[in-house]
C-alpha cells in the first residue's frame, strides 16, 4: 500500500466512526430522538415527516458507514478509490441536508458544526480524486 494513500483511510475511518455512533444513538434512544426532533422541528414544514425525516438519515449514515468500510477495503486491498469516492459524496449530500434543516430552525451553531464535516467529506473527495488522476 503507497503511504499516500494513509489520508483518505483516515478520512474514511473518522467518517465511519462519527456515524456509526451517531446511527447506533438515534436508533437506541429513538423515542428520546423522536421527541427531540419533533420538538426542534415543530414549527416547520418538517413537523409532520419527523419519523420518515429520522429514517432517512439513519439510513444514510448506515449506507455511508457500510461505504466507508468498504471504501477502506477497497484501498488497502485493491488500491481502488471508487467506493472511497462514493463515501465521500454520501457524507457530503448527508451534510447538506443536515444543513437545511438546522437552517429551518435557525440553529446557527449547529450549522457552523455541520460545516466541518461536510469540509471533511469534500476534502476527502478532493484527495482520492487527485490520487486518481494522477495514477
Amino acid at each position: 500500500m503507497d503511504l499516500s494513500y494513509v489520508g483518505p483511510i483516515i478520512i474514511l475511518i473518522f467518517l465511519l466512526i462519527t456515524y456509526i455512533i451517531s446511527a447506533f444513538e438515534k436508533i437506541h434512544d429513538w423515542k428520546v430522538t423522536e421527541e427531540s426532533f419533533k420538538k426542534m422541528y415543530s414549527e416547520t414544514i418538517l413537523a409532520k415527516m419527523i419519523v420518515p425525516v429520522i429514517t432517512l438519515i439513519v439510513a444514510f449514515e448506515i449506507i455511508i458507514v457500510t461505504l466507508a468500510a468498504l471504501g477502506i477495503w477497497d484501498i488497502i486491498i485493491e488500491q481502488n478509490f471508487e467506493v472511497a469516492t462514493f463515501s465521500f459524496l454520501a457524507s457530503s449530500i448527508l451534510c447538506l441536508f443536515l444543513l437545511i434543516g438546522l437552517r429551518l430552525i435557525n440553529d446557527y451553531s449547529g450549522t457552523s458544526r455541520i460545516g466541518i464535516y461536510f469540509l471533511i467529506s469534500i476534502f476527502g473527495l478532493y484527495w482520492v480524486q487527485s490520487i486518481v488522476s494522477i495514477a
